[in-house]
């Protein structure tokens, strides 16, 4: 199985640790580095990359712009991507960073007015991927929900007629809390055995975790490595060679920890 790791908090990480439990584990791994330029991405490439780890990129943009990419973004924003051309990408489809303070209920009503909105860019934005796609391989990271729900919001992208894209899905089972853990479960692996019947599961990946917060920085996260093995045993049982992990910054954080966590990961490879 291929590894890949998000790495959003770069400058959290001691990345010689992480080649260090890399080569013990003999993991080998793509690690997708958060970055607002080319310069800033070969700064990180330079220190991270080795034998074991490759380096991809994963383009944000400015809180005030928005963080992600979606219809709703500036021509201005989305013409960032066109720098990364020739470059490992990872393009993060999803909603405008919101101002609000996280919690489920305000996700939920933010979710539902979005729904309702058009992205005036949409179009810009998937002619973009178009062309950033035809010399660059192409993660377009997307949110488990219908195209009708996404497509508005011009935060779906059909890869079915690009040869170096691939689509990847947030299969996030801790992200609504321990509460309603059960029903996201069975909510996202229902719809990942779908998404594999209508789609080449070659061409699709599904992203796990969380094992520590992101940028919203209150969201639900594992509790016990016991949590992650049964979801990638859940992707492996459906014939995927390749998983994304949230993330290595998380993992990295647990101390003393992160060995048995990136142990488990390697065990895929053997």
């Amino acid at each position: 199985m291929k590894i890949i790791f998000w790495s959003e908090f770069p400058e959290k990480v001691d990345w010689k640790s992480v080649r260090k439990l890399f080569l013990g584990a003999r993991l080998k791994a793509e690690i997708y580095i958060a970055c607002r330029s080319r310069k800033e991405f070969y700064l990180w490439k330079r220190k991270i990359e080795c034998g074991e780890i490759t380096v991809g990129a994963w383009p944000i943009l400015s809180m005030e712009e928005g963080y992600w990419f979606s219809g709703f973004s500036e021509k201005s924003s989305i013409d960032k991507l066109k720098e990364f051309s020739g470059l490992k990408v990872k393009v993060d489809l999803e909603h405008p960073f919101p101002s609000y303070v996280y919690s489920n209920l305000n996700l939920l009503i933010y979710y539902l007015r979005l729904i309702f909105l058009q992205g005036r860019n949409s179009e810009y934005l998937k002619k973009t991927i178009d062309e950033l796609s035809k010399d660059t391989e192409v993660i377009v990271n997307e949110f488990p929900f219908s195209r009708s729900l996404l497509k508005n919001a011009g935060i779906h992208y059909n890869t079915a007629h690009r040869p170096k894209t691939y689509k990847n899905i947030m299969l996030y089972s801790t992200i609504t809390g321990e509460t309603l853990k059960p029903l996201s479960k069975a909510y996202l692996r229902n719809f990942a055995k779908n998404a594999i019947k209508l789609g080449n599961k070659d061409r699709i990946s599904f992203s796990l975790g969380l094992i520590g917060t992101g940028i919203l920085k209150r969201e639900g996260t594992y509790q016990k490595i016991g949590e992650l093995k049964e979801d990638i045993d859940f992707v492996k049982s459906l014939g995927m060679k390749r998983v994304a992990i949230y993330s290595i910054d998380s993992i990295m954080g647990k101390g003393r920890e992160a060995g048995e966590w990136i142990n488990l990961i390697a065990g895929y490879q053997r």
